[in-house]
């Protein structure tokens, strides 16, 4: 109770705070002094208390020691992120600093060394990472070089937009609509869940 009231004090919504309780008890019962502490951390990060992005930071702080949060600082640092960049990042996307160090690497070295996306744009647009590898990230960026090669892509896109899109919007707008153009599309029908599958094979049949 005492910790729920220090974010009250901090003018938390008390909708959020429920939310909160509810989903993530574990964090309201580490002590008083060290919650306090990680509370003020988060405020002097810059996070607005209003949003959930406050809660969230608590979280991924919480979860984990010093040291291993200093071994993600390292992970991004290897990117060539800076200090800011990498706070930016954290206060645009927190779980970023909940993300494996193999993870952070293998999708970071991915998009960098063989996509040649700027670490600097990943930085901007951390929830990249937060995505699969095999299963969303490389099929999507596959389909978009194909369409790209092939001049079928007249307007231009980003790689965030791309990512973040729904699963059905993006089989609409990407691989349906160049069906009879790129047919080679539909082989990212393997990388897609069976809920995926079955709403691109439903779609193609009823065309």
């Amino acid at each position: 109770m005492i910790n729920i009231q220090a974010l009250r004090n901090e003018g938390v919504p008390q909708s959020r705070i429920v939310k909160f309780l509810i989903s993530r008890p574990s964090t309201l019962i580490i002590s008083t002094v060290k919650f306090k502490d990680i509370v003020h951390e988060v405020k002097g990060m810059g996070f607005d208390h209003y949003k959930n992005t406050f809660l969230i930071a608590i979280i991924a702080i919480t979860a984990m020691t010093k040291s291993t949060w200093e071994s993600k600082l390292n992970a991004y640092r290897k990117w060539g992120w800076s200090e800011d960049e990498i706070l930016n990042a954290f206060k645009i996307h927190p779980a970023c600093m909940t993300f494996s160090e193999k993870k952070i690497s293998t999708t970071t070295d991915y998009l960098v060394n063989q996509m040649g996306v700027s670490s600097l744009l990943i930085a901007k647009c951390p929830v990249i990472l937060s995505y699969s590898l095999e299963k969303r990230i490389i099929p999507r960026i596959s389909v978009h070089r194909i369409l790209t090669d092939k001049g079928l892509m007249k307007d231009k896109i980003s790689l965030y937009t791309i990512l973040q899109m729904g699963r059905e919007s993006f089989l609409d707008k990407f691989i349906i609509k160049f069906e009879q153009q790129a047919p080679e599309l539909l082989k990212v029908l393997r990388f897609m869940s069976p809920s995926g599958q079955r709403t691109l094979m439903r779609i193609c049949w009823l065309m």
